[in-house]
């Protein structure tokens, strides 16, 4: 799989709703755009160069850890 760089990948951070996150970006001014409509949802986006980076918390129900198979 060919991973796009962070210059080809649009301005948006993507994946699970973060309210200090949402927060910071707004009153940074930084002209990121978010999308927050899931982890899994971020995953993919930025698996498919959609976003610049992803914000997240999976949990696995077979590990009961966050984020470790993802």
């Amino acid at each position: 799989m060919q991973v796009k760089s962070a210059v080809e990948r649009p301005p948006v951070i993507a994946g699970s709703h973060d309210p200090l996150l949402e927060w910071a970006v707004r009153e940074s001014e930084c002209d990121l755009a978010i999308m927050f409509n899931g982890s899994l949802d971020g995953l993919n986006r930025f698996a498919q160069g959609k976003a610049y980076c992803c914000g997240l918390h999976v949990f696995d129900p077979d590990s009961s850890e966050y984020n470790r198979a993802w």
